[in-house]
């Protein structure tokens, strides 16, 4: 019998029945319905896959068959929420033990499902399997711990900042060099363990790096569990995600505190070198020493010096704080001049220095001589302190004082090596400055001398020459005396005049030494100076026979400085006089005047013996002669020097070229007054000869 057509609504419902069939069984993830003890009413093809299980197989089991006995119970809470009608569904993660005993991690949604009387008739379960996602957690858990290990086992600081910049993340050397917690470092409570002074600068360029999304890099000071702070390299880099975004920022810190040290340590005493060589005032300068002591190395700082009769003279007292300035002035009204457990008489007397890390409240008892005292040493609050000997040849002539305030400062051994570094300069100081002086009273006391000497036996040469006069002019009146006798008068006013200019010259130099050389400024005419002084030492050649030929070119026209006309003819003379000395005869010596701009330049040249190489830096120095010229001819090495500071003198500057066996050119140069374009007129006596 032929079956009856379907009706429409059942062909619907068949078709509609076989499009779920399809998706159900085709799905990517696991769908079953279970009924309320959770047996398997139907399943898919995806879940049969997922637990390894058939169709026939799973559906004579229940759900609690293949879950994870220790996932069971939380899946069993869930189901009875559902059956009260707490809820309507609910998500977990949760393990199936697959048929061949392997367990799978999977992702479970699960919804009830009600009859038309509201009560509850079946569960329907979507299933993902999640075991992929669940081994690559796995492996990134793993590797986190590994990094986490390898990170705190790096003795470097590490952290690790969110996009905004806000911390993420210390490593374990963080907690463990400051002493605090995770708790105290989160939401910028790592601020508090950089130094005060620090941070502002720290957070400025943090912001401007993540504004920018630059790396930076920055020097600071940490603070460590023991309260001191370190300084300290940190540097701070992008992450970036696979598009090149950032991520993050990842940042280590580096102590540096020894290099830091050694750098400013270096600074320091190139400082203070330089200003303890600036000076041979040595109390002026030991206070600028302390100024540079503080607040670099000390917050005060305080300088002793031993004077000659045994007693302590304060020479410096530096305190950072103005406001104790008064009071650090006012430390020299108790200095020990003889208290046997006075810190600073111990570093005197033994020549040892003293490092105290911590001063306590008994030992600064101990060394005060007085209430006074104490209350002086209690308001200065010294906290921590260094006393150094300035050690010359093995005595402390003085001590240096270096002092914190600072509760969570104190000094060290490395401290106490750039203590005793500044000490050894300062103590050279001292003791070349003191040497100075002792010279400098030699100099005067031989200065004085030399002048009461060459006065005084200026007297009696002057008598000496005039009776050699007044014999040479009555014995040539008379006719009495023979030649032999009339050359040793000769002989005896050459030499009176010879020792009368060496008196001279000494005189000279004792009024250079001493300030005393005075100039008697007026206009002159340079150029008719040069030539009346050539003119006399010509004439004076010519009275004794010598064979030196003068070749004077000199302008005109006036040349006009301010100057004193004895002493520049002095230097004019003298600078040609030796040029004859140290010549030959029968050779030239010029002499020239020009103008160059608004300076006057006389040379004189001659073809003499010439000076060494090594000898022309030390030409015009006080007392020396050169070798070769010292057995040419007789002389006290002081021409050239008076020459030279006569011409400084009027402002100018004297120089000299010179080849052995060639000969020399001295030159001086003066400033010119208003000086007149140059010219090239020569006077008619260009060449005189002798």
């Amino acid at each position: 019998m032929a079956k009856p057509p379907l009706s429409d609504i059942e062909r619907a419902l068949q078709e509609s029945e076989q499009r779920f069939r399809a998706i159900f069984d085709q799905a990517a993830v696991g769908i079953s319905q279970v009924d309320l003890q959770g047996r398997w009413l139907l399943v898919n093809q995806k879940l049969c896959a997922i637990v390894g299980y058939t169709e026939e197989e799973l559906l004579a089991r229940t759900f609690q068959d293949i879950t994870h006995p220790d996932d069971l119970e939380t899946d069993l809470a869930y189901v009875s929420q559902l059956l009260a009608g707490t809820h309507n569904n609910y998500t977990m993660e949760k393990r199936y033990v697959r048929k061949d005993g392997e367990v799978v991690w999977i992702n479970l949604s699960v919804s009830i499902v009600r009859d038309g009387a509201g009560q509850p008739a079946y569960f329907v379960s979507i299933i993902e399997d999640i075991n992929l996602r669940k081994q690559i957690e796995r492996e990134l858990r793993a590797s986190e711990e590994r990094y986490r290990v390898l990170v705190d086992s790096v003795p470097q600081m590490m952290w690790l900042n969110r996009i905004d910049g806000r911390i993420a993340f210390f490593n374990q050397h963080v907690y463990e060099y400051t002493g605090r917690s995770e708790a105290e470092m989160v939401d910028g409570g790592w601020l508090q363990s950089v130094h005060p002074e620090d941070q502002a600068a720290v957070t400025q360029q943090h912001a401007a790096a993540i504004e920018a999304g630059a790396a930076y890099e920055f020097e600071a000071r940490f603070k460590h569990r023991d309260g001191s702070y370190y300084w300290h390299m940190a540097e701070v880099v992008p992450l970036r995600n696979p598009a090149g975004d950032i991520s993050g920022w990842l940042g280590t810190a580096t102590e540096i505190d020894a290099r830091k040290r050694a750098e400013e340590a270096l600074s320091f005493l190139a400082e203070a070198s330089a200003t303890l060589s600036a000076s041979l005032e040595y109390e002026a300068t030991l206070q600028t020493v302390a100024e540079l002591a503080v607040p670099r190395v000390a917050d005060y700082c305080l300088i002793d010096i031993v004077e000659d009769d045994g007693q302590i003279n304060r020479v410096a007292a530096v305190h950072r704080d103005p406001a104790k300035q008064q009071l650090i002035q006012e430390s020299h009204l108790y200095l020990p001049q003889a208290r046997a457990h006075s810190p600073l008489l111990r570093v005197l007397d033994t020549a040892q220095p003293a490092l105290i890390p911590v001063v306590t409240e008994q030992s600064i008892r101990s060394v005060a001589v007085s209430d006074a005292h104490l209350r002086h040493i209690q308001a200065l609050d010294p906290r921590s302190v260094i006393i150094v000997p300035m050690l010359v040849r093995g005595r402390a002539i003085g001590a240096i004082w270096l002092v914190i305030v600072d509760p969570q400062r104190k000094y060290d051994h490395a401290d106490l090596a750039l203590a005793e570094n500044l000490a050894n300069r300062a103590a050279q100081a001292v003791d070349n400055a003191r040497l100075y002086r002792t010279a400098q009273a030699a100099v005067r006391e031989r200065e004085a001398l030399l002048s009461i000497a060459a006065h005084e036996l200026k007297n009696p040469l002057t008598a000496l020459a005039g009776q050699t006069a007044l014999l040479q002019r009555r014995t040539a009146r008379e006719g009495s005396l023979g030649e032999r006798d009339a050359r040793s008068i000769r002989l005896i006013q050459e030499q009176a005049e010879r020792l009368g200019a060496m008196l001279d010259a000494l005189l000279d130099v004792s009024r250079l030494e001493t300030g005393r050389l005075q100039l008697a400024r007026q206009p002159l005419d340079a150029a008719a100076l040069v030539r009346r002084v050539t003119e006399e030492v010509r004439l004076s050649l010519q009275l004794t026979g010598d064979q030196h030929h003068l070749v004077v070119q000199v302008p005109e026209q006036r040349m006009s400085i301010i100057g004193d006309a004895l002493r520049l003819e002095q230097v004019v003379r003298n600078v040609i006089g030796n040029a004859v000395k140290y010549s030959h005869a029968d050779t030239v010596i010029c002499v020239t005047a020009t103008q160059c701009d608004n300076t006057l330049l006389i040379m004189v040249q001659d073809q003499g013996i010439g000076i060494p190489p090594h000898a022309l830096p030390r030409l015009f120095d006080r007392f020396y002669r050169v070798e070769s010229a010292a057995s040419q001819a007789p002389g006290l090495g002081i021409g050239l020097y008076v020459v030279k500071e006569i011409v400084a003198q009027h402002g100018g500057t004297v120089s000299v070229e010179s080849v052995e066996n060639q000969g020399s050119t001295f030159k001086i140069y003066l400033p010119l007054q208003n000086a007149d374009p140059p010219s090239s007129a020569v006077s008619a006596g260009d060449v005189e000869t002798g």
